[in-house]
């Protein structure tokens, strides 16, 4: 959770009845995970390898140069869909999917947790709450 938001005190909101009250506030921060980083790292050396191995083809003049393809495994599915949108999208972009996607699925229970109870919007709490107002803005 500390990687996708943080929820911080923000300045006071108006309240007429008590004059003033602390306001909290969402910000996404939409962190890399240490495997996503750490994918980055290891595909840019391998990059950097070719490239240092394909110049030295060239100034030797050895002829012709096999690029070689990297293998990676995964446990499951989610995990290959996880990376796949990581090497296709980038990070900021897939972490911003991420956001939505999250944002989604955490309101749609809370909706539905409303609707079932029958009760408005006061009875969630204020990081649900904040979760909801997000879903707007974005």
């Amino acid at each position: 959770k500390e990687r996708v938001y943080r929820v911080i005190n923000g300045r006071k909101r108006i309240d007429s009845e008590n004059g003033g009250v602390p306001g909290k506030r969402l910000i996404p921060v939409l962190e890399e995970t240490p495997k996503e980083k750490l994918l980055q790292q290891v595909l840019t050396e391998v990059e950097n390898r070719w490239h240092a191995k394909r110049s030295q083809c060239d100034e030797n003049n050895t002829g012709s140069f096999n690029s070689g393809n990297v293998l990676l495994m995964v446990k499951d599915e989610s995990t290959l869909e996880s990376i796949r949108s990581f090497l296709s999208n980038g990070g900021k972009r897939t972490m911003v999917l991420r956001w939505l996607r999250y944002l989604e699925q955490v309101n749609d229970k809370s909706r539905s947790m409303l609707r079932s109870l029958g009760k408005g919007p006061d009875a969630i709490s204020e990081e649900q709450r904040l979760l909801m107002e997000e879903e707007g803005r974005v």
